[in-house]
């Protein structure tokens, strides 16, 4: 191998999808953690009125940023997916037709 192609291993296209997506996972891991603090707290009240400022504080931007790091994860991944394809392809076509790679 001549370090031109990408390696197309499942641990290196793991490592590319989370160093990429390192910002969306960690919005995620952030949402997780505030709606679960949010269930907790909201989960020792019986009284709707008391469980209003605990959805307002934790649940509901908990959730926000769950959604926001998946989204944000699954267009990186992507993005590095449809790059890491168009890289190999130019230079399958430039070996095919034997110009010099840049």
């Amino acid at each position: 191998m001549d370090g031109t192609r990408t390696d197309r291993s499942p641990a290196a296209l793991a490592a590319r999808l989370l160093a990429g997506t390192g910002l969306g996972w960690l919005l995620v891991a952030l949402g997780a953690a505030l709606c679960v603090l949010g269930w907790c707290a909201l989960s020792g009240d019986s009284l709707t009125a008391r469980q209003w400022p605990y959805l307002a504080v934790a649940t509901v931007p908990g959730a926000a940023l769950l959604t926001g790091g998946l989204v944000w994860a699954a267009v990186r991944g992507l993005a590095l997916m449809a790059s890491g394809a168009r890289t190999e392809a130019a230079a399958e076509a430039a070996a095919e037709t034997g110009e010099p790679r840049p």
